[in-house]
């Protein structure tokens, strides 16, 4: 297992309260719904589950959330055997999923974090996925999709999914 450790901004549920104490580095973004406060804690850690067939595109992946200020722990897995087992067996926070692999894809991962019971993020990072297949997967369930070449999104995409 590879360990990214980096720092950078956790998404909390909780009201901004103006006047709050300014020393916690905090920032209110504003959705339909409520107001999220994004923290930046130094010792907060982001455990995220990485289904990706390569190396490299998975080293751009920690290198990218490093440069962006997050805080990371990652793992990587190919198959969906070890993705049941690893999310059976570990705690995570979110999970980011290669599109096309030669032996699983992000359907199948996500139809694997379904039947595993638990409610994760679930964002896609492919160089090959068409609008048509991230909206299906969009309405299937994923949380975002973003494309290898152009991942200045991929911070905020995951601290807002959380």
């Amino acid at each position: 297992m590879i360990v990214h450790r980096g720092f950078g901004p956790i998404v909390s549920k909780r009201p901004h309260i103006p006047g709050a104490d300014k020393r916690d580095k905090a920032r209110t973004i504003s959705t339909v719904n409520s107001p999220i406060e994004v923290r930046y804690p130094l010792q907060a850690r982001i455990r995220i589950l990485v289904v990706e067939d390569s190396e490299a595109d998975y080293e751009l992946l920690l290198a990218t959330l490093g440069r962006q200020g997050l805080n990371v722990e990652c793992r990587r897995v190919e198959e969906a055997e070890t993705m049941a087992a690893a999310l059976r067996d570990e705690r995570w926070d979110a999970v980011i999923s290669d599109h096309q692999m030669p032996r699983f894809s992000s359907g199948e991962a996500l139809q694997t974090l379904r039947r595993s019971g638990k409610e994760l993020p679930f964002l896609i990072v492919s160089g090959t996925i068409g609008e048509d297949v991230a909206v299906e997967a969009m309405r299937n369930g994923a949380d975002d999709f973003l494309i290898k070449g152009r991942l200045a999104r991929l911070g905020p995409a995951l601290t807002n999914a959380m």
